[in-house]
């Protein structure tokens, strides 16, 4: 870690911007920003130690680090933090031990502020005093949330795998997307020897030439919003500058070749995330074999593009750079045929999906349009399937199960064939519950039929699934009927909630406890004047997802956009009103998700930043 005098000048923006020094006079900006050190750390090197004396704060000017904090054993990452945030400044104030560990994601720059230095400033200085006085007391007043999405991504490497793999294609694409959030560049090897000569940019440690084209780069990103780096075809210098340089690597490959099993990721990406992008021609329908590229690779997501596609390259911009829009349906029975009313009103409004997953009957929506369905096709294949297949009506001896599972399979069969999630064009999953394991499985893999079938399975009315390792699955709800949780919520992204699940069942219509005969006496001979009392099948329904309902309610409370839809007069097996469901879905998701995508694109100043986690 190499440490040297601060420019003043390069750093004094970066103060203004942050929460903590951002309401400073100019004068005592200036005196912060000379009274900085600045220090280079590589990537995978570690900043300071949990329980590390908390002698200093730092000043993030270039370059990605990552708060770990260790209970135990186990190690766990906080969130990432980027250019122009603070860490460590609780320090400053109380000199308490680093509570958290933090270590550099690539090579980064900060500023360093040691603690005996600031406070000669703050005996300088009484405004400094005062604005954090103020900074704390508001701190204490309305504690500020950590965002979940952690650092937005500013710099991305996009590396191609194979001999043709069209990385370059693909940057100039992701570079045209970009610019509608912002001033985004594109350089190469090529970019640098233009501007430094030639060589510059395979330069080694230790050139002349290797000094100025990390400052060029340095001065680069600090006035762009996003750079991408487009690395060689082949291993070089430039290339490891690249991987040096990226919060994120693209991996870039042809969506219908299989990766060579000698190829050995390079060194430099233990800390970098790594996505796979898959690039598909024109004409392709629906991508196939992206489980070769998985299998054994720890890419962090895959991404399924075309060739010419605005909308695909649109959806990876947001999706790498944290502002993609996640959907998250619940389970419901019929009534979740609402989420098709949700998503066509998603769509009238130009509201993009770069994300979606559910529960039960969202997992089958949701599966779906990831699949690149179109809308009406999935009305009517979802009449079809269950008015044709009747799954809930499947019954069978009343031994493991009230209905066989038999008829459920066939029709997501009829409905996915062999797909795969990962073939998908958007990311999705569905949920279910190990009764094995006693936890939530999330199938982000595997054939979509076979995880959908688990996340539909009601237990009591459906038998449990057997996984393919021997688990036995039920039902999503049970442990999670909202999974909006699991959505990646980026820096500048948003997760939207569709919840067909009733808050409050109907009431008895009885004044005490009927008996079976009463009940079915009347449904036959008052219909619908009979009084309201749950069948088997609605009391399993609702008991299955009782134990998630807490966590509904805090997706309620936290989701960017939450719609409940009035579909509590629906039986949750009524799947022949799927007309009137949806357009109840439709209507609902209209009336919220209109006012809140106006407000969303409307002009925003920008916050100031701050993560104040005590590290």
């Amino acid at each position: 870690m190499a440490e040297r005098r601060a420019d003043s000048l390069q750093v004094r923006g970066r103060l203004a911007a942050t929460a903590l020094f951002g309401g400073l006079d100019d004068a005592t900006l200036d005196a912060l920003a000379a009274a900085l050190d600045l220090v280079r750390i590589s990537g995978g090197e570690r900043l300071f130690a949990q329980g590390d004396a908390g002698d200093a704060a730092y000043l993030v000017l270039g370059g990605r680090l990552r708060i770990e904090r260790t209970r135990g054993a186990r190690t766990e990452m906080i969130r990432e933090v980027g250019r122009g945030e603070l860490v460590g400044e609780l320090s400053l104030l109380t000199g308490a031990p680093r509570s958290a560990a933090i270590r550099a994601v690539r090579d980064s720059e900060l500023g360093r502020m040691p603690r005996d230095r600031f406070e000669a400033l703050l005996a300088a200085h009484p405004p400094l005093a005062l604005e954090i006085t103020r900074m704390l007391a508001g701190q204490l007043a309305a504690p500020a949330a950590i965002p979940e999405g952690g650092a937005g991504v500013g710099t991305i490497a996009v590396r191609p795998r194979g001999w043709d793999a069209p990385a370059r294609a693909v940057a100039e694409a992701l570079l045209a997307a970009l610019s509608g959030y912002g001033d985004a560049t594109l350089v190469s090897s090529v970019t640098v020897d233009a501007a430094l000569g030639a060589g510059a940019a395979h330069a080694p440690h230790g050139d002349p030439r290797h000094a100025a084209t990390i400052q060029w780069l340095d001065r680069l990103e600090a006035d762009h919003a996003e750079v991408i780096y487009l690395a060689d075809a082949e291993t070089s210098a430039w290339t490891e500058r690249c991987l040096r340089q990226a919060d994120l690597i693209l991996d870039v490959v042809h969506g219908d070749t299989a990766p060579d099993p000698a190829e050995a990721p390079p060194a430099g990406e233990r800390w970098t995330a790594v996505d796979l992008v898959l690039v598909h021609g024109a004409g392709v329908t629906r991508p196939a074999g992206t489980t070769r590229w998985l299998a054994g690779r720890s890419y962090q997501r895959r991404h399924h593009v075309r060739l010419g596609d605005l909308a695909d390259f649109a959806r990876l911009a947001r999706r790498v750079t944290g502002r993609g829009i996640g959907v998250a349906l619940s389970g419901g029975g019929a009534r979740g045929m609402a989420h098709l009313g949700f998503l066509r009103a998603m769509e009238e409004l130009g509201i993009p999906v770069d994300e979606i997953g559910g529960t039960s009957a969202g997992s089958v929506i949701a599966a779906q349009y990831a699949a690149g369905m179109q809308l009406p096709e999935m009305v009517e294949l979802n009449r079809h399937g269950w008015n044709g297949y009747k799954p809930h009506k499947a019954y069978t001896l009343p031994f493991i199960s009230l209905v066989t599972h038999r008829a459920a399979a066939g029709m997501l069969r009829h409905m996915f064939g062999d797909l795969d999630f990962a073939d998908c064009w958007l990311e999705a999953f569905a949920v279910s519950a190990s009764l094995t394991h006693s936890a939530m499985r999330v199938h982000r893999g595997g054939r979509v039929a076979e995880g959908c079938l688990a996340s539909v399975a009601i237990p009591g009315v459906a038998p449990p699934i057997v996984s393919a390792d021997g688990e036995l699955l039920v039902d999503g709800g049970v442990v999670n009927n909202l999974p909006a949780a699991l959505l990646a919520r980026g820096a500048q992204g948003a997760i939207l909630a569709s919840d067909v699940s009733p808050s409050e069942e109907a009431r008895s219509g009885y004044p005490e406890t009927p008996s079976t005969w009463q009940v079915m006496r009347d449904r036959f001979f008052r219909r619908g004047r009979a009084p309201a009392y749950p069948t088997l099948f609605e009391t399993l329904s609702r008991v299955a997802v009782l134990g998630s309902t807490q966590e509904t309610r805090r997706v309620r409370e936290t989701a960017d956009l939450y719609v409940h839809p009035p579909v509590e007069s629906i039986g949750i097996f009524e799947f022949e009103r799927v007309d009137e469901i949806v357009a109840l879905g439709y209507h609902a998701a209209l009336e919220s998700l209109g006012p809140w995508w106006a407000a969303r694109n409307a002009p925003r100043r920008p916050g100031r930043r701050s993560t104040m986690i005590k590290v």
